[in-house]
């Protein structure tokens, strides 16, 4: 018998899905127990497989840090920024996320995945670390943090998103682990972190019922309120109940339940997990105002086959690259692995090694580096592919903004 409390996590795991009613049930939603001990031997190969990959072929050890930008150019880029946020505002306003893709201007979409809040929260975080590092004056560290502040709450308002101020501490650590590969949290700024703790619970919470209030109907919010009444009351009662939660946010961390729910249904989603399928999507997400195939991202695929299609919420299902991995090469996952740390690594020390500003080389290193995380964690293969696409338009855009920005700097100082 498992002493792990399977019945408890499928119940209440907290970032999961809700609950499925039998008869809408089409492939299992959590894995039986008898085949938990096949799907962690697998899981455990893996971890060793992809661990022993990237301790072979690490890429070189390189220090990076910050060339100074003149304070008119931060500006600058702070003034386009606000003007990017403002304009993702009203484009949601005007094209809230509840359209059907017919009900939106393909031109427009495009636009708005190349330049999207990711790339806001990326370029601020850049901004507000070089101008810490280098001691720039606290006023342009003001001006960062109220574009800031606004950006983060904007999702949470706008389409419920709860990830906003996590996403944003992430492309800080990713800067952090760049520059330095070491962190050390001092006594004095432990304040500061009970604050943050604070402060991801208030948004999440936040977030939480702007979803219940803007997607559900009377119904759904009373009985929402209800079934957490009772849950409440059953976990100061419960004697399990801490235990029980610890087994929740250790399978958080580490993505198992995703792993779980993917691997353990292989028979129904082996047919999504073939190459033709990939082709098929990245096809479809790069050509401009139609699509070739109708096909969707395999993390869409999932829940509308589980739920059904949902015109008001768009849902994706995390799969994790080792359960897209397990389905894709089977037994043959070492060579995966292996490639995958080969091409970090000489992507890596490309960047290390050629002759261009440090700042370029800090941004290029940390999207790469974006990129293998978002995909260890994320959405599948044609996701990160599609993505690695958009981040590649969005910086070539940059390097020529940067270009003719130069140049004209130039020639009217002359």
């Amino acid at each position: 018998m498992s002493t792990i409390p399977f019945d408890f996590i499928n119940d209440y795991s907290i970032f999961f899905s809700d609950r499925i009613h039998p008869s809408n049930l089409i492939i299992n939603k959590f894995a039986n127990t008898e085949s938990i001990t096949k799907y962690l031997i697998f899981l455990n190969l893996h971890y060793l497989s992809f661990g022993f990959s990237l301790l072979v072929l690490r890429p070189l050890n390189r220090k990076l840090d910050f060339n100074f930008i003149n304070i008119n150019s931060i500006k600058l880029i702070l003034l386009l920024l606000l003007i990017q946020l403002l304009l993702l505002i009203i484009n949601y306003i005007i094209f809230p996320v509840t359209n059907l893709p017919e009900q939106n201007v393909a031109i427009i979409k495009i636009f708005f995945h190349l330049f999207n809040l990711d790339k806001i929260y990326i370029l601020l975080a850049f901004l507000l670390f070089l101008t810490w590092r280098l001691n720039y004056d606290f006023i342009i560290k003001k001006q960062i943090i109220l574009i800031l502040v606004p950006s983060i709450l904007f999702p949470i308002f706008m389409f419920s998103s709860k990830s906003s101020l996590l996403e944003f501490s992430l492309y800080l650590f990713l800067f952090q682990f760049l520059l330095q590969k070491d962190f050390f949290l001092k006594a004095k700024h432990l304040k500061y972190l009970v604050l943050y703790i604070i402060g991801i619970f208030l948004f999440f919470s936040i977030a939480k019922l702007s979803k219940i209030f803007l997607y559900g109907d009377a119904y759904s919010i009373a009985n929402f309120f209800e079934e957490n009444s009772k849950t409440a009351d059953s976990f100061f009662t419960n004697l399990r109940a801490l235990q029980s939660v610890g087994y929740v946010f250790m399978e958080r961390i580490g993505f198992f339940d995703y792993y779980l729910f993917t691997v353990s249904n292989e028979k129904y989603l082996s047919t999504l997990f073939v190459f033709e399928n990939y082709i098929k999507i990245i096809i479809d997400k790069i050509t401009p105002f139609f699509d070739l195939f109708n096909s969707m991202f395999l993390s869409r695929e999932i829940p509308t086959l589980l739920f059904g299609s949902n015109e008001k919420v768009l849902q994706s299902s995390q799969i994790t690259l080792f359960a897209e991995v397990y389905l894709l090469f089977g037994n043959f996952f070492f060579l995966f692995y292996f490639i995958f740390s080969y091409v970090l690594k000489i992507s890596l020390n490309f960047l290390y090694k050629v002759q261009i500003n440090q700042n370029i080389k800090i941004l290029l290193s940390f999207f790469l580096l974006k990129s293998y995380f978002f995909y260890l964690i994320g959405y599948g293969m044609d996701t990160f592919i599609v993505n690695v696409i958009y981040d590649s338009i969005f910086i070539l855009s940059i390097l020529v903004g940067l270009k003719i920005y130069n140049y004209i700097s130039k020639k009217y100082a002359t």
